[in-house]
């Protein structure tokens, strides 16, 4: 019984990291997709909602890891 809970969280901590890499992971970042065109204010404003996005998104994966534990 107690190898089923110790893989179980190796499972739980897996599905966390995995979830965590595709959140921050960018084949290509997100700055170097907008065109040179653009205005530094348009490209910043574009940027924080971008990135708060991700961020929220690591504190709810946090929040739910940290609530099953």
């Amino acid at each position: 019984a107690m190898q089923i809970v110790a893989n179980t969280e190796v499972m739980l901590m897996d599905e966390v990291m995995n979830t965590i890499r595709v959140v921050v992971s960018e084949a290509i970042p997100l700055e170097e997709q907008l065109p040179d065109e653009m205005g530094v204010k348009a490209k910043k404003e574009i940027l924080k909602e971008y990135y708060d996005c991700k961020y929220k998104a690591l504190e709810q994966i946090s929040e739910q890891y940290i609530n099953i534990n």
